[in-house]
């Protein structure tokens, strides 16, 4: 019997990491709060120790199951690397601090995942939030992304 679908509860970790974006961080959090499928935990990874990004994460303590953390060692894959070591989730999704997710977004995942056992790793939708005071490039960005373009034609690259 392949590919049948295990109807077991499944756990769900997100991991945002951050770095000196406490502008950004509530509208992430704000999407995460309307999820159709919360997560089961929310690690947030402060890249950039910065009290600022602390206290707005702290405003959402009673609605998302945050776990919030320091990650001392600069980069992204450092701070994704601890919030992967110390989630417990299944399934482990990611989202960045300038994103808002679908109000779908996790919901879609785990189906997809439950129903290909298979599958080892999917991508969703995603879109960045727009700065108070954008540049022509954050402008240009935000509006490929809204239209799920890429904007460089990777095949063309030699």
């Amino acid at each position: 019997m392949a590919n049948q679908v295990d109807k077991s509860p499944r756990t769900v970790s997100v991991i945002m990491a951050t770095r000196f974006r406490s502008h950004y961080i509530g509208g992430a959090l704000d999407s995460l709060c309307r999820q159709s499928m919360m997560p089961d935990e929310l690690v947030i990874v402060d890249n950039g120790p910065c009290e600022k990004t602390r206290k707005v994460v702290e405003t959402y303590q009673d609605r998302l199951p945050i776990k919030y953390v320091i990650e001392e060692t600069p980069g992204v894959a450092n701070a994704r690397n601890k919030g992967i070591n110390l989630s417990f989730g299944d399934y482990i999704l990611f989202i960045d601090d300038d994103c808002f997710a679908d109000k779908y977004w996790i919901e879609n995942i785990v189906t997809l995942l439950d129903e290909n056992p298979d599958v080892g790793c999917v991508g969703g939708d995603l879109y960045p939030i727009m700065p108070e005071n954008p540049s022509i490039v954050d402008e240009f960005c935000c509006e490929v992304f809204a239209k799920g373009e890429d904007p460089i034609d990777l095949s063309k690259i030699k």
